[in-house]
């Protein structure tokens, strides 16, 4: 009877220490009850940012700026812009230059006008005209010399002329301008004329097209 006993509690021992000892890989989800995991139970460390729901895990803060890149290459030149309006003097006109130089020195003696210089406009439009020359006279004259030049564009038809007395043996200069529109090609003549014997040099005339003329006066 006491060995019967006795086998019976070796028996009931060995189940119980058996219940206690659970095999490998035996409790899985099934086995765990609900918040039966709490924080003392995990790892610290051991949980990554996939392990959480989206959201759960806030965003750290900013980190510093990193240093700058190289710069890039240049990029193509853009397209040029539309043209503004015009201003209230409206568009820019054309700016043609004729010039006619003569040095001289050209020798000019008492009679008609004399010719000594031509530019050609080949169209019609709106000139400022400049002429220029310089006379000497003769050192045989015991007084002072008449002298003129004229801008013409035949020798009846006078845009300004400008007169200077020269002493004997000495110099003198004159000068022209005037603001003539032309109906058709033409040419714009400087003529020049002496009361005595003289010589003109440094002779010089313009003619430059523009798109507007404006006169004052006063």
């Amino acid at each position: 009877m006491a060995v019967a006993c006795i086998a019976l509690l070796v028996a009931l021992g060995g189940v119980g220490i058996a219940a206690t000892q659970l095999p490998a890989n035996s409790v899985g989800a099934l086995q765990l009850r609900a918040n039966s995991v709490t924080s003392l139970k995990v790892r610290d460390g051991s949980l990554r940012r996939v392990d959480f729901a989206a959201g759960q895990v806030p965003a750290g803060p900013a980190g510093p700026a990193g240093p700058q890149g190289p710069q890039g290459p240049k990029g193509d030149k853009g397209a040029p812009g539309d043209r503004g309006p015009a201003g209230e003097q409206g568009p820019i006109g054309p700016s043609d230059a004729y010039y006619d130089t003569n040095a001289g020195p050209v020798p000019l003696s008492p009679g008609p006008l004399q010719r000594v210089g031509t530019v050609s406009l080949p169209a019609a439009g709106k000139y400022v005209l400049w002429g220029k020359a310089t006379f000497h006279a003769d050192a045989s004259h015991t007084q002072a010399t008449s002298s003129v030049c004229v801008l013409a564009t035949g020798s009846n038809t006078q845009f300004d002329n400008a007169w200077t007395f020269v002493l004997p043996n000495a110099e003198g200069s004159v000068a022209m301008t005037a603001a003539q529109s032309f109906d058709s090609a033409t040419a714009v003549n400087l003529y020049c004329n002496v009361s005595g014997t003289s010589t003109v040099r440094d002779i010089r005339l313009v003619a430059i097209k523009v798109g507007t003329l404006t006169t004052s006066t006063g």
